[in-house]
């Protein structure tokens, strides 16, 4: 759409605002479902004189009554929770009117009574698919609140429910409310209100609500219409201010245009900033719209400002926070060109190293932290959205020098590399018809448009990328085009339940439709720090072009797999025991990044980036510990593997692994770790075993020090070292065997022992998995497998997978192991017996490799069953279960196939060397 026609639509979007302005109560372009209705629908009113029961308001309950789905239920179609909870809310009300209205006719009854038991079959049918008990985020706001006063009010009403997770719910009530001083409610009325007020219907039976009427601001409750509505409810004395509010918003939304009671009004602020700084920010200057409007607009929110001291919410009554403080400020400055401090908005909200939803709240706002940047809501595109704006933003401000240049790290890795994720995985993610999201909504299709347009122009989007950049923006246009009229559906911000902001959706779309380019220039300073060795990647490219696993990528995919590669490998922790002697080359390290990025990619994983780090590092530290012990360890005595035996023993032993409580995060000295223990004098006075066993230190300290790992289960994380261990001493049982047969029959092994043993250990495949599964989860004391059935099928999947990749390994290396002494599987007797003839016409080495061959896929084939029975045994225990847990197991079976054709190709040796 030309610039032409999105000012047009514009500025009917900013008459549309002007003309919906009330003087006393503002106005709210918010749309969601039934919840608040359903709340207001239940007020009776209160009189002098006892009369006849009286609802207040009855054309919310005919417009409840309306709006039940065919199946029973009431809410967003498009989620289970939202469709639960409010099915619970509507059947509270219905039940309340069966039972309390007295003048309903026989057919009413027949009709309520038909519509609870409708309602009722509803939850019963879905109940077994909710589990609150797997729902870690995206609850509903307050919910572990004012469900159990749901709940709690159906059972008095003579409904009752067995819900999956109830007894967490209750429980997370119990501590919230044990946190919460009531007092707070009770004192006299501020700038800042007890967000508590949002969610009254939580606080039924707990908090006198005779005390609570000085909190309210022009007769609501925290602007929320179901909190003022259970003030009304539950207060002894009638307000008529309450009244006159609850009037109004259903006038607004029911009465004038048919939808429901929103669940926040006003949001006028929320509303105008957001529209006004969607246009900025999607390069259409405030200039070429319609002047008169632009500045009523900016007007109306600078006197905003002044009344409160700089510091804002979604609407002048409603508590003041950072997100629309920032949004604020931004929106007097573009429209007036009126410059504020921002020292009020740091005073009121700024806590150490984050920022705070409320003023005066103890726990930290990812979404207040990302709108200081540029801000966060539920939508995962407006997520990546608003984080690559503010990048993008600061990138600018960087080349016009504007802003203080940040660390090495996050200048020339972190932030390039999130940039560059944003762009591939909305690539990845569009849906064939143009749009983005399960259900193609209108708002997340332009949040992703929106996106790749601000990354089209920076310094290391490749020219093969750029075109993919653009099909994609011109597919989303298409989308967004012939559904900019359509019925609105972009549910995608999070309350009570799901809402949307008519108002700030339209401007998205409308931005997203502009045909320019945002014009973004990079001075020459930024774009050194992206200048990347563009013969290094295409090399890296074609070798992964090769791979069978990756056969199915198109082109730019492994391109942009193999750039992605070389930030991951910029941004990985340098650890200080990688020694000059065996410096591992950065193509080494970043065709090993590659391949991990590119099967996360082919399979649509899109794992995070905790898990990527974390298996790059440790790639790092494997492929440093076995070349370090061939090149610095010429003594190979009995006495001098026994005392590294020993000091390895120590080094792990020195590692504590916290539970619960007691894990806090790991305070690094500088140069180092705590508790390094490894000194010249214990190793003798031998340097080559201090470097060999200092390295050890340091890696495994790394490895077990690592955030995330120090986040997961006190039995996962004992796992890992577990599995350190051994891998570790198979080092040095490798050294004890080395080539001699007599040796490995001296430790009491054959073939099968030690290849299902420290042969299958030296792999270090087992630390491998169990990494992954520290990093899957960062929930204390969760376990990925709760019980003996997955932690059995678990272990026997790492075993088979291990074996497997230690049969392979020796099939690739045949050759390299007898130039170094290493026993190989096939110098066992097992493989030299003359019963191995069989008529073939091949040679014995041809035919040792043939019997090798059969036992790789044997072992291939068993950690397959084993993975299967694994998957199978966690989606049994929850259909809705930990997807990212199964989609690392299948990721690592990927890598374990990837590396083996890797080596089978010696690319990986030659890529070493």
């Amino acid at each position: 759409m030309d610039e032409n026609s999105v000012v047009l639509q514009a500025n009917i979007l900013l008459n549309e605002l002007l003309s919906a302005y009330d003087e006393k109560y503002h106005s709210s372009t918010v749309v969601n479902s039934i919840y608040d209705t359903a709340w207001i629908s239940m007020v009776l009113r209160k009189t002098e004189m006892p009369t006849a029961p009286e609802w207040a308001f009855p054309v919310c309950f005919d417009f409840l009554c309306l709006e039940q789905a065919e199946d029973g239920g009431w809410g967003n179609p498009f989620s289970l929770v939202e469709r639960i909870t409010c099915t619970f809310v509507c059947l509270l009300a219905i039940k309340k009117h069966l039972r309390i209205s007295d003048n309903l006719s026989v057919k009413d009854q027949v009709d309520l009574q038909h519509r609870a038991n409708r309602a009722i079959e509803f939850v019963h049918s879905n109940l077994a698919s909710w589990e609150l008990n797997a729902l870690d985020t995206g609850l509903p706001i307050g919910l572990e609140l004012w469900l159990p006063v749901v709940i709690e009010q159906l059972e008095k009403e003579g409904v009752s429910f067995a819900i999956p997770g109830k007894d967490r719910i209750l429980k997370l009530r119990l501590e919230k409310l044990s946190r919460f001083p009531l007092e707070v409610l009770y004192r006299p009325s501020s700038l800042i209100q007890p967000s508590p007020l949002f969610t009254l219907e939580g606080f039924i039976g707990v908090v006198d609500f005779s005390k609570l009427r000085h909190q309210t601001v022009y007769g609501s409750m925290f602007s929320s219409p179901s909190s003022t509505a259970v003030y009304l409810m539950e207060s002894p004395e009638w307000d008529p201010a309450a009244e006159d509010y609850l009037h109004h918003v259903v006038e607004q939304s029911i009465v004038k245009h048919n939808r429901c009671v929103p669940q926040l009004f006003p949001t006028s602020v929320f509303d105008i900033d957001w529209v006004l700084n969607i246009f900025v920010d999607s390069g259409l200057s405030l200039n070429n719209l319609d002047t008169h409007s632009v500045k009523t607009l900016g007007n109306m929110i600078l006197q905003c400002l002044e009344k409160q001291d700089d510091i804002l919410g979604a609407d002048e009554i409603i508590c003041p926070e950072p997100d629309s403080t920032a949004m604020a400020l931004r929106t007097v400055y573009h429209s007036l060109g009126a410059h504020r401090s921002i020292q009020h908005m740091i005073d009121a909200f700024e806590g150490g190293d984050n920022y705070f939803t409320f003023s005066g709240e103890r726990d930290p706002s990812v979404s207040s932290n990302a709108h200081v940047l540029q801000a966060l809501n539920h939508s995962e595109y407006y997520a990546t959205f608003a984080t690559t704006q503010a990048l993008v933003d600061y990138l600018v401000a960087l080349s016009e020098e504007r802003v203080e240049s940040l660390s090495e790290t996050l200048l020339g890795a972190l932030i390039p590399l999130t940039l560059f994720q944003a762009v591939v995985r909305i690539l990845l993610r569009q849906n064939p018809d143009g749009s983005w999201g399960s259900i193609s909504l209108r708002e997340d299709t332009s949040h992703a448009v929106i996106t790749l347009k601000s990354a089209w122009s920076l310094p290391f989007i490749s020219a093969t990328l750029s075109q993919e950049i653009g099909q994609a923006i011109q597919k989303g246009q298409a989308f967004i085009s012939a559904n900019l009229d359509a019925p609105f559906n972009d549910y995608t911000w999070n309350g009570k339940c799901a809402y949307g902001l008519l108002a700030v959706s339209r401007a998205i779309a409308l931005s997203a439709l502009l045909e320019t380019r945002p014009a973004r220039r990079y001075s020459p300073k930024v774009e050194s720090l992206y200048q990347l060795d563009m013969k290094l990647i295409v090399k890296r490219a074609e070798h992964l072009r090769k791979m069978r696993c990756f056969a199915d990528l198109p082109a730019w995919i492994i391109e942009a797999t193999c750039l992605e590669a070389v930030f991951l490998f910029r941004g990985s922790r340098q650890p200080t025991w990688l020694e000059k002697s065996v410096h591992l080359d950065e193509g080494f390290l970043i065709m090993l990044a590659a391949i991990c990025i590119g099967l996360n990619y082919s399979k649509r994983a899109f794992l995070s980036n905790r898990i990527l780090f974390g298996m790059l590092e440790l790639m790092e530290f494997i492929y440093t510990i076995d070349p370090l012990i061939d090149e610095e360890l010429s003594d190979r005595s009995p006495e001098t593997l026994q005392l590294i035996e020993k000091l390895v023993h120590q080094v792990l032993a020195d590692i504590h692994l916290p539970v619960g409580s007691d894990i806090q995060p790991t305070k690094k000295p500088v140069n180092g770790h705590q508790g390094e223990t490894i000194t010249l004098e214990i190793c003798h006075g031998q340097i080559e075993i201090y470097k060999i066993v200092k390295a050890i230190e340091y890696g495994t300290k790394q490895i077990m020090e690592n955030p995330h790992v120090e986040a997961a289960s006190h039995y996962d994380r004992r796992n890992l070292l577990m599995e350190l261990r051994y891998a570790l001493l198979a080092q040095v049982e490798k050294l004890h065997v080395g080539a001699s047969l007599a040796s490995c029959h001296e430790r009491g092994l054959n073939f099968y022992r030690w290849t299902q043993g420290s042969g299958a250990d030296d792999t270090f495949s087992a630390v491998v998995l169990k990494l992954m599964i520290c990093l899957v989860k960062s929930h204390l004391d969760t376990e990925i497998c709760p019980n003996p059935t997955e932690k059995y099928l678990l272990e026997d999947f790492s075993r088979h997978a291990a074996t497997w990749g230690r049969l392979w390994n020796d099939y690739a290396d045949v050759e390299r192991d007898r130039a170094s002494s290493n026993l190989n599987v096939l110098d066992f007797p097992e493989f030299q017996s003359p019963c191995m003839e069989d008529g073939r016409d091949l040679s014995p080495d041809q035919l040792k490799r043939h019997y090798l061959a059969d036992l790789i896929q044997h072992e291939e084939d068993l950690a397959e069953k084993a993975l299967k029975k694994l998957t199978n045994a966690i989606q049994s225990r929850e259909k809705h279960a930990q997807t990212e847990t199964i989609t690392v197991l299948h990721w690592y079976m990927d890598i374990n196939r990837a590396f083996q054709e890797l080596y089978y190709a010696k690319t990986i040796f030659t890529s070493h060397v």
